[in-house]
């Protein structure tokens, strides 16, 4: 008999559960991935990113003696520096029956951990696999801490470490993601902690089950630790404007509302770990009281009531995302709309002056001409001796009367670059006005219509004087006149091999532009090709608009689907009761008397359970079942 009370207990509600994850299911939002929480256990998972004590924070929740804290937060960080994302996975710390630590991974048996740096060694190699791809679970790490480290024997809660997406590294992104989508669902409740200091992190949040947070006061707790070390808070406590727990909550509330432009909902400001016993012995009071009244009010919570309740608003949380994703796919569609009108437009434009085009085609040999011409006189600019000449004796102005190796080679040096240049510029130049000659002869090799760099100026007549100063002006001249005659030469030789390269490409040029006038077919060419190709732009173009109206239409259909169906959970939830209640009658006549008892149990509370859960549904605007209606169904 125990044990039918034993399972009595146990499967009470499962038929609420079942319903739930049935109703849930049907949402495109949902993960519905066959990871399932303790259903016994109130459920929270934490979220936020390193660094802002989130571990230190979920071992006072769970009541770990503060003298176990330091040691335990270090191993756990698996070797990883201060910094860097320390939970990788989504991980739950409980009560271990020994004084072992004991370590259970997704799909594996529980391992027994004899000392802090085996459980360490395990938990770096943990990250490696995670991050290689070999553990892709969305079950959670299970890391049982020593009893003794407790205040107290049995945890009614489970709490889940959940990877923080901001400190994920690029390989762990995906599985951050999931981990994030899967349990926020999941959860009773989700404690978003960050660090006083950043409040800016609550308006910025982007994953989608926690982008509203504030909408769910009941479910989301923001948790913001240090909260007594930002220097306005310090201020204020010191004028006493800040004297009480309730003066600190309305200071973050008014800051966390005028970020977010609306009420924040559940706040907690905590102080914990090192920083606490820094605080004033009235601070540190006023810092207790809270983080007690954090943990008293989780574990006081009816895990019942949280595990429904938040039904109430996904209603909403539906319609806000419909909404969302309709108003990107109506962004895009105008965006497209918008181009397909320029595309015609454009198509227009182009038919009106490329008939013009061929019909002045006359003019376009003249323009031939002129190009040609412009590259004959870059290229013989490129040829003119005095110009480099003048270039060198520019740069040796300053060195004239130095009298000074050193100063003679720096000159030198400027020289060879400007020279350097002033060639790179010259071939840049040509092959500039090639590509747009290229551009009138596209029937041509452009290969053959391209200028070579011949490489840099090889000067190897440095002044190497042992001794930096020359006594004697004119040998330094001497000196001067044979660098700068060696340069010459090699600046001189540079630009021969481009002349001759160039030379041999004007006379190419000069022979198709004698041809060029007859060819009126090439034009006719070209503009027939611009509009294939604009045509191809514009059919692509208008098919896009049609796959976006298609798309729009689809979406809308697809969330109104959704949208009809969250309006239902009350009388869907109702629905799932009966089955439950048809069911138990139907075994109340077996002939097997355990079966009949075991019947009688759960009709016995089956109805004042289903009252309570579907009346903690509440009731928002568009839903269809009353709470009179749900009470005639009990």
């Amino acid at each position: 008999m125990r044990e039918l009370f034993i399972e009595f207990e146990k499967n009470r509600y499962e038929w609420a559960f079942d319903a739930k994850h049935d109703f849930m299911s049907r949402f495109q939002l949902y993960d519905a991935e066959g990871v399932t929480p303790d259903q016994e256990k109130v459920v929270l998972s934490v979220y936020g990113p390193t660094q802002v004590g989130k571990t230190t924070l979920i071992l006072n929740l769970l009541r770990v003696k503060e003298e176990a804290i330091d040691e335990i937060s270090s191993f756990l960080r698996g070797k990883r520096e201060i910094g860097q994302s320390a939970t990788v996975t989504v991980t739950s710390y409980s009560v271990s029956a020994t004084e072992d630590y004991v370590l259970t991974l997704p799909n594996q048996e529980p391992e027994v951990i004899q000392s802090t740096d085996i459980l360490e060694d395990r938990l770096s190699t943990l990250r490696v696999d995670v991050e290689a791809g070999r553990i892709d679970s969305l079950a959670p790490v299970r890391i049982a801490l020593p009893k003794s480290y407790f205040e107290q024997a049995d945890v009614a809660i489970e709490l889940l470490d959940l990877p923080g997406i901001e400190s994920a590294e690029e390989r762990e992104l995906r599985h951050v993601e999931r981990c994030v989508n899967h349990w926020i669902p999941r959860s009773h409740i989700c404690l978003i902690v960050n660090g006083a200091g950043d409040l800016t992190f609550l308006r910025d949040i982007g994953m989608t089950h926690l982008q509203h947070w504030y909408d769910y006061p009941d479910n989301f707790y923001v948790v913001l630790t240090r909260a007594y070390s930002p220097e306005s808070v310090k201020r204020r406590l010191r004028d006493k404007s800040i004297s009480n727990e309730t003066d600190l909550r309305a200071y973050y509330h008014r800051e966390i509302g005028d970020i977010l432009g609306r009420t924040p909902g559940t706040v907690y400001p905590v102080e914990i770990g090192a920083s606490m016993h820094r605080l004033e012995p009235d601070t540190r009071e006023m810092a207790q009281s809270i983080l007690n009244e954090l943990r008293e009010r989780i574990e006081q919570t009816d895990y019942r009531h949280v595990s429904f309740s938040f039904l109430t608003g996904y209603y909403a949380e539906v319609v806000r995302q419909s909404d969302e994703e309709i108003r990107h796919i109506t962004e895009d569609l105008d965006v497209a709309e918008r181009e397909l009108v320029r595309l015609k437009e454009r198509m227009q434009k182009l038919e009106e002056e490329g008939k013009k085009r061929i019909e002045d085609f006359g003019s376009q040999e003249i323009q031939l001409a002129e190009k040609i011409d412009v590259f004959k006189k870059a290229f013989e600019r490129i040829h003119h001796r005095e110009i480099q000449e003048a270039m060198i004796e520019t740069e040796l102005i300053h060195a004239k009367y130095a009298k000074s190796k050193m100063a003679l080679n720096t000159a030198f040096s400027r020289a060879i670059t400007v020279l350097d240049q002033s060639l790179t510029k010259g071939v840049q130049t040509m092959n500039r006005l090639l590509d747009t000659i290229y551009f009138e002869l596209d029937q041509v090799d452009s290969s053959r219509l391209h200028v070579s760099h011949p490489g840099e100026i090889q000067f190897f007549s440095w002044d190497s004087s042992k001794v930096d100063r020359y006594l004697s002006q004119k040998n330094y001249e001497t000196q001067m006149n044979s660098m700068k005659k060696h340069l010459l030469e090699e600046s001189t030789r540079l630009s021969e091999l481009v002349y001759h390269e160039v030379k041999h490409i004007y006379d190419q040029l000069q022979d198709i532009s004698e041809t060029f006038s007859n060819d009126q077919v090439r034009l006719v060419i070209r503009f027939t090709h611009e509009m294939d190709l604009l045509k191809a732009e514009l059919n692509e173009a208008e098919h896009s608009v049609i796959q976006l109206h298609e798309r729009l239409k689809k979406t809308k259909e697809r969330w109104q689907e959704d949208i009809n169906h969250a309006q239902q959970y009350r009388s869907f939830f109702i629905e799932h009761f009966v089955k439950r209640q048809q069911a138990l009658l139907r075994q109340a006549t077996s002939d097997n008397t355990e079966e009949r008892y075991s019947a009688g149990l759960y009709l016995y509370t089956l109805g004042q359970d289903a009252e309570e859960i579907i009346q903690a549904l509440g009731c928002p605007n568009g839903n269809e079942t009353s709470h009179d209606s749900g009470r005639r169904a009990l």
